[in-house]
């Protein structure tokens, strides 16, 4: 079919070979009527099924008018040719876009939202696309997807289709629902391919590969997909749980809509994102609170008040008085330690001074006996001790008289013979 290049069908110049689809080849085109690049799709009307097969997608995406469904911009026959003309879209597939690395969340996010509203469209409109892949996937630019490539499209009214056109199933085999192995193609089915491509957006892969398209399609029937969180660690348990309900074996577990479904993904991923922020403030609050604690004497959860600039002054003129009052405490106590002897023993205290100077039995008290005329005391003379002789039994002389000389201090009497006091 290249030969065609450098012809004109209908009013469009071809000038190069793109892709090939199936039994049709695409081609980059000049429409000559508005001097703008098409991609025209192309099918020898000598393959009839093909060419009927052609015919209802061109019906199809011009009776669904979406922003993320690629538009049809003509579409018929001239010649030995069926042809559809579409907008070019230069930038390529997501299936090219992932072969760097997997979508963050929200990327996928926001790629899984455009598909599946273009998805609802369709569907609303009576329509199943049955190839939903990453290969039919344009992107106008990084941030705008179309679907595309209506070419195995069936509509929900056409009973007369049946499920193994020509003998063999409709669709690719890493996409297809485990059920088209004996029903027909429906919503869920496409719902499904819709989950595989959400999982190889997330993980740069799809979930079952096999030896051959029947071997991978067995896969589908017998084995649970790998998890997601196993091929990429990114991918939080709130996300699995949402690609592994797409991929439900059981149509009837999946979501009801394409809808639904890209709405339970944003659900999941602002809970995940909640979850994140809440796990970051209590994180935060416990290096708080171990930092807090680190201080000597501070409790956890409290911190240090400053002392008001008024009482720390205070603080600073109290500490001289206190320390100068303690001196003279240590001075005065000092100075009351010194107690006169009184009848062979100290006295400690003014009470007992009085009860040693109370007059014994036989005692003349002399009328003016610690005090002269004036009423100014006199000098005492201290009773000097009873001196014990170490030495042998008797006991040794005490005198008891007044033989203290006068103005003599007390404990003067003492001097060089108070070493054996009972004192020590």
């Amino acid at each position: 079919m290249r030969d065609i290049e450098n012809t004109i069908i209908a009013h469009y110049a071809i000038q190069h070979y793109l892709a090939k689809g199936g039994m049709s080849e695409i081609y980059l085109a000049r429409d000559l009527q508005t001097q703008q690049d098409v991609a025209i799709k192309m099918v020898h009307s000598s393959n009839e099924e093909y060419c009927r097969r052609f015919q209802r997608e061109a019906r199809a995406i011009a009776s669904l008018q979406h922003e993320h469904i690629l538009p049809a911009l003509d579409y018929g026959e001239y010649g030995p040719w069926c042809y559809l003309a579409t907008p070019y879209i230069a930038n390529g597939t997501l299936r090219d876009y992932m072969q760097q690395e997997p979508f963050s969340l929200d990327e996928a996010g926001d790629y899984l939202a455009q598909i599946a509203s273009a998805l609802q469209h369709a569907h609303e409109h009576g329509i199943i696309h049955r190839d939903i892949k990453a290969s039919n996937i344009l992107m106008r630019d990084k941030n705008f997807a179309y679907l595309a490539d209506f070419g195995l499209v069936k509509s929900l009214n056409d009973t007369a289709e049946s499920l193994t056109e020509s003998g063999y199933l409709i669709g690719t085999a890493e996409y297809m629902a485990p059920e088209l192995a004996e029903e027909d193609a429906s919503p869920a089915s496409d719902i499904y391919s819709l989950g595989i491509l959400l999982y190889q957006m997330l993980t740069g892969d799809v979930p079952f590969k096999g030896a051959t398209p029947v071997g991978t399609f067995m896969k589908h029937l017998s084995e649970r997909p790998p998890l997601p969180s196993r091929r990429n660690r990114n991918v939080p348990k709130e996300i699995e749980k949402i690609v592994l309900r797409a991929l439900a074996k059981e149509p009837g577990l999946r979501y009801p809509s394409a809808r639904a479904f890209a709405e339970a993904y944003q659900q999941a991923l602002a809970a995940y994102k909640e979850r994140i922020a809440n796990d970051e403030k209590t994180t935060a609050h416990v290096v708080t609170l171990k930092a807090e604690a680190t201080e000597p004497g501070l409790i956890p959860g409290r911190t240090r008040r400053p002392i008001p600039a008024l009482p720390a002054l205070a603080l600073a003129l109290l500490i001289p008085f206190l320390f100068g009052f303690s001196i003279y405490m240590l001075k005065t106590t000092d100075a009351k330690s010194t107690h006169p002897i009184i009848n062979g023993t100290i006295s400690s205290t003014p009470k007992a001074r009085a009860a040693s100077s109370t007059p014994t039995a036989g005692t003349s008290p002399s009328p003016t006996a610690g005090h002269n005329k004036g009423g100014n005391p006199q000098n005492v003379a201290p009773i000097a001790p009873t001196r014990t002789n170490h030495g042998n039994s008797a006991p040794a002389n005490s005198s008891s008289g007044g033989s203290g000389k006068p103005g003599q201090k007390d404990g003067e009497n003492g001097k060089n013979g108070n070493g054996g006091n009972g004192n020590g």
